[in-house]
């Protein structure tokens, strides 16, 4: 073959290409050979990627590149060697490779991801501590496919026995390989050279510098060549001595072979030889195999559990709860999810649409805990009497049903909580909680929408009725103190002005009781104070009436109603425009504040007063013509004077004998001097 190979390259004239021609079977026998001739150091032959059928390249060259190898010999030492192997073996493992003792890797398993300590090491000079995995931690040991003269992968399994026999299980997997033949562990050897030679230019240079500048650039391409298909063949090796692929003859020390590759430090968990093409596969099924012993109950989920999935499923089981029957229509996008995560939980079952709630996990919390029942315990009886190992957002949807289910609401350290699906501590405790009725949490959803811009679920459980009167409290209590000033302030000044009553009054006493019945309530009947409030005029006007408490207050006590009190006593010709300006006063102490902002007509009103009280400017007589009232304004932006507007053709169509002389000048400053 190696002739016909010659013949090949020759005939490339220097530098030329051909595919196999010998077809069928024989096919894979010329190409396995021709890349173990590649990894040996037949650098010019390169092997293409294609699968099925891979480009041979043959490039005619005198460079040696033996004295290159030799120049690196000092870097083929066992240090570098088991270096290179952990990270041919941890990139065939697709793990993460970082500068650490132990190793975190993931797999994904029924719907979950699941970490695993990954450790490689010599397993017979580990100690206790490194071959024990802690609390529900799991660990994969990869050992050494070689070790120091004299000792054998029996010696790893001895160590094995005394763990057994002096420690109690583990959780620890151990992957033990067979020795590397003498000669896999020199192409071991050339490949940590080549490593070394190729790590970067300067490196090159230095093994190479008695090479000719052009000799370099054949001899670089060449190692590299080797490089690759040497890596090729040494990942084979391991594939072989770690028992996932029959290993290329001469590959592994046939003598002391061991008979069991899978080793398990827990007696309950005995790994089968994993089914794999690769590494990777073969790595995944014993990881897979060891979470079953772990985790018996654990349901199969056919799809991951993403906490936008778990937070839609918990919406719809709250949903069911609910529902005198537990049974309710689901929608098209959420029926899938309902299927894959809520049936396989046992929390109830998928119709085509309709979704019925089972009471499996509330009769399981029943029997399993008693007296006090907190987070924690709900938490452990889970896993009773087969361990689930359910991630912490699934335990949390189960015990956020039970909570609905059974009407019971949060409590930490004696105040109320409100958890959420991805927050739900083990020392909150359950505490059943009355329900208001239907109607009157409706009632009251209403409303806290309407009068406090509360958004509230309309789903009435301990949890949210909890939740919705804490919310109140909170609001109520500082706004108890402005909304009653507000209250005494205005019938004061109702009193003042001998105005009869109005909206504006109404709305605020209501305002207060409201207020104040929510202070002063319970817990658990500050829903029935908001829902059974009297409401004097509109939930809106109450809204704002509420909300703007302090602003309005302000504006009362910033008024300079003296100034009032003494127009009510004008007469002669500034009477009738007195008149007008105690109606537009009386207006806006009557109106909702929801129909007029009281501040700023406050504000207007006052300055109208000042400008009435100031003396009447000394004006010629004219024959037949009585002033009644002369203003003159000045700055006025298009409100203001839309508003001058407005009330003066109010006052005008009120007194049909007066009329209004009008003059005007439109402006704009330009910033000059």
């Amino acid at each position: 073959m190696l002739k016909e190979l010659r013949a090949a390259q020759l005939a490339a004239l220097n530098h030329g290409t051909f595919r196999a021609p010998i077809p069928g079977r024989e096919t894979q026998m010329v190409l396995t050979r021709c890349r173990n001739w590649a990894a040996a150091g037949v650098g010019e032959i390169k092997i293409g990627d294609h699968p099925s059928n891979p480009t041979i390249m043959i490039q005619l060259t005198g460079v040696d590149t033996e004295t290159i190898l030799a120049n690196a010999q000092a870097v083929d030492n066992p240090g570098n060697r088991r270096r290179k192997i952990r990270e041919l073996l941890f990139e065939a493992l697709g793990i993460a490779d970082r500068d650490e003792m132990y190793l975190a890797h993931e797999i994904p398993w029924r719907g979950t991801e699941r970490s695993f300590q990954v450790l490689f090491g010599n397993v017979r000079e580990l100690t206790t501590e490194s071959l024990t995995a802690k609390g529900g931690q799991r660990k994969a040991i990869l050992d050494f496919p070689f070790d120091e003269p004299g000792h054998t992968p029996a010696d790893d399994i001895a160590r094995l026995g005394s763990f057994r026999e002096t420690e109690p299980p583990s959780r620890t997997l151990v992957w033990l390989p067979a020795f590397l033949s003498r000669e896999s562990q020199k192409d071991l050897g050339t490949l940590v050279k080549l490593a070394d030679i190729l790590k970067n230019d300067d490196t090159f240079h230095g093994y190479a510098a008695h090479l000719s500048a052009i000799d370099q650039v054949q001899a670089r391409e060449l190692l590299r060549n080797q490089r690759i298909q040497l890596r090729r063949r040494v990942v084979r090796y391991l594939e072989g001595a770690y028992g996932v692929d029959r290993p290329i003859p001469g590959s592994v020390d046939e003598t002391h072979r061991p008979e069991n590759h899978f080793q398990s430090l827990d007696p309950s968990f005995t790994p089968e030889p994993p089914v794999g093409v690769n590494l990777r596969q073969a790595f995944e099924h014993l990881l897979d195999q060891m979470l079953p012993s772990q985790y018996p109950a654990h349901p199969k989920f056919e799809v991951e559990l993403k906490p936008a999935a778990l937070r839609k499923v918990h919406a719809e089981v709250a949903r069911a709860v609910q529902s005198p029957d537990g049974r309710i229509i689901v929608e098209k996008p959420a029926r899938p999810l309902m299927r894959q995560i809520a049936v396989p939980l046992k929390l109830g079952e998928m119709g085509e649409e309709p979704f019925v709630l089972w009471e499996h996990w509330y009769d399981h919390f029943n029997r399993r805990v008693s007296g006090e029942i907190t987070v924690g315990k709900l938490r452990a009886a889970i896993d009773e009497p087969s361990p689930m190992g359910l991630p912490v957002r699934v335990q949390n949807l189960l015990i956020l049903y039970y909570a609905d289910k059974a009407n019971r609401s949060f409590v930490l350290h004696g105040g109320p909580a409100h958890p959420k699906l991805d927050d739900l501590r083990d020392e909150l405790e359950l505490r059943e909680r009355t329900l208001p009725s239907p109607e009157t949490w409706d009632e009251a959803v209403l409303r806290a929408g309407k009068i406090f811009g509360l958004g509230v679920s309309p789903l009435r459980n301990a949890s949210n009725s909890s939740e919705l009167a804490d919310k109140l409290a909170a609001l109520a209590a500082p706004k108890l103190e402005p909304c009653q000033r507000v209250l005494d302030r205005l019938a004061d000044l109702y009193a003042d002005f001998a105005i009869a009553g109005g909206a504006r009054l109404d709305t605020a006493g209501a305002v207060v009781a409201l207020v104040r019945g929510l202070v002063e309530a319970g817990d658990e009947h500050r829903i029935e104070a908001l829902a059974s409030a009297a409401v004097a005029t509109s939930f809106e006007a109450m809204g704002t009436s509420f909300k703007k408490a302090e602003d309005v207050g302000e504006a009362l006590d910033r008024t300079r109603w003296e100034l009032f009190q003494a127009i009510v006593e004008l007469t002669g010709e500034r009477e009738v425009a007195a008149r007008s300006l105690r109606a537009q006063l009386v207006e806006a102490l009557t109106f909702d504040e929801y129909a007029l902002a009281l501040g700023s007509r406050l504000a207007r009103l006052e300055g109208a007063a000042i400008r009435l009280l100031a003396p009447p400017p000394v004006v010629p007589e004219t024959p037949g013509i009585e002033v009644v009232e002369e203003e003159s304004h000045r700055e006025l932006g298009a409100e203001a004077a839309g508003a001058l507007l407005d009330e003066l053709r109010g006052r005008v169509a009120g007194t049909p004998d007066v009329k209004v002389d009008l003059s005007w000048k439109l402006y704009r400053e330009t910033g000059g001097k």
